[in-house]
């Protein structure tokens, strides 16, 4: 029987999977329409240098590294995680700035899933649609989601980790 609670918690039926598509896809067109929309800002230029220094083989050298124009801000300071996301995303589209925008755009688009899966489970269907809505619409979240800014994958990352501790303390509440 816990078996089958737990599973609920994740599981979707036919219509709230069309619904959680659908707003997947609304969220990517709205993102789409405001792509190339942003200026480009040192924290770019830096975030995406890092990048394509990683997977070309240089390391962790970033423009602050070569320049040294800032001591304050060292690349040791930024996490890999997203830097090397548009390393990878750079082999396949080789302009740096585009990578960067399209892995930003592709968290910024799949925060909807977990958002969804937390309001649900906090509360009910209705707020997870809600919570959905907002995280589609909402108009500075859009903007860090066609940034070469970290946000977005920020964002995802800690509000998945957050579901997964959630649906982890509920799973072995009993072993506690």
């Amino acid at each position: 029987m816990e078996l089958k609670k737990l599973a609920s918690k994740i599981q979707l039926d036919k219509s709230e999977l069309f619904m959680l598509l659908g707003l997947t896809l609304l969220a990517f067109i709205v993102r789409m329409y405001f792509l190339g929309l942003q200026q480009v800002i040192m924290d770019d230029v830096e975030y995406a240098v890092l990048g394509k220094n990683m997977i070309s083989g240089k390391g962790y050298v970033g423009i602050s590294d070569i320049h040294n124009t800032n001591p304050l801000f060292y690349p040791i300071l930024i996490a890999p995680f997203y830097p090397l996301m548009i390393g990878i995303f750079s082999l396949i589209i080789k302009d740096l700035e585009l990578a960067g925008r399209l892995v930003s755009l592709m968290f910024g688009v799949l925060l909807v899933i977990p958002v969804y899966f937390l309001a649900r489970n906090f509360y009910n269907k209705k707020v997870g649609y809600i919570a959905s809505i907002f995280i589609v619409f909402c108009s500075s979240y859009v903007h860090f989601s066609t940034m070469v800014m970290s946000e977005s994958t920020y964002t995802f990352l800690l509000i998945s980790g957050i579901f997964i501790a959630y649906y982890a303390l509920n799973s072995f509440q009993k072993y506690l």
